[in-house]
């Protein structure tokens, strides 16, 4: 499983690679120029042994090789809501790693497959920075009314995005058709002990 992400992504979420670095700005600005990996900690244990000379080396994803140029530390596997990839890539590497309808929805606006996260900058608070991205939002359904018409904008703190907020509300239908499930089965065995009670009495 490989994310593909920009080159700052690593700086925004505050984590140095274990070993390495992490990507360069030219990494990710012509696209297909820059074939360049950072494994998770997991992958490099236990696919390449936790080789030391693993920085440099060339391996192959699909048709692909990419240098690997970083190992993410051991306590980094994953964001919440962003699932936890085997490796990480430039974006601008989007034509050699997607396929189908992935690659094919990759240019297109009405295409909902990629996850935004940020860092506050000093001194401004998540309300003004919530503020900002609702004008943000409102000037791109103005921008483009018939891709944009419909969707909204929703910033989270990080520790409230294990479920992805687009996704939350067919999890608690999800949640409720189990807990019904759960108390119709309770309420059956409960009919049925209610049953064998005056036959055991008897």
């Amino acid at each position: 499983f490989a994310e593909l992400v920009n080159a700052n992504f690593f700086d925004v979420v505050g984590v140095r690679p274990a070993v390495g670095r992490g990507f360069l700005p030219e990494e990710d600005q012509s696209p297909g120029g820059h074939p360049v990996a950072v494994l998770s900690y997991a992958l490099w244990n236990r696919q390449f042994g936790a080789d030391p000379k693993i920085i440099g080396r060339a391996i192959q994803v699909g048709q692909q090789d990419y240098s690997v140029v970083g190992v993410a530390p051991r306590e980094f596997h994953d964001l919440p809501g962003f699932g936890s990839p085997d490796l990480w890539v430039p974006i601008a590497m989007h034509d050699q790693m997607l396929a189908g309808v992935g690659k094919q929805w990759f240019n297109e606006r009405a295409g909902r497959m990629v996850g935004m996260v940020g860092r506050l900058k000093p001194g401004l608070t998540f309300a003004q920075a919530n503020a900002s991205i609702q004008a943000l939002d409102a000037h791109l359904v103005e921008e483009y009314p018939t891709d944009n018409k419909g969707r909204g904008v929703e910033m989270l703190p990080m520790t409230k995005t294990t479920i992805p907020p687009q996704q939350r509300a067919l999890f608690v239908r999800a949640a409720a058709l189990m807990m019904i499930i759960v108390g119709l089965v309770l309420l059956i065995s409960c009919a049925n002990v209610t049953t064998l009670l005056p036959a055991s009495a008897t």
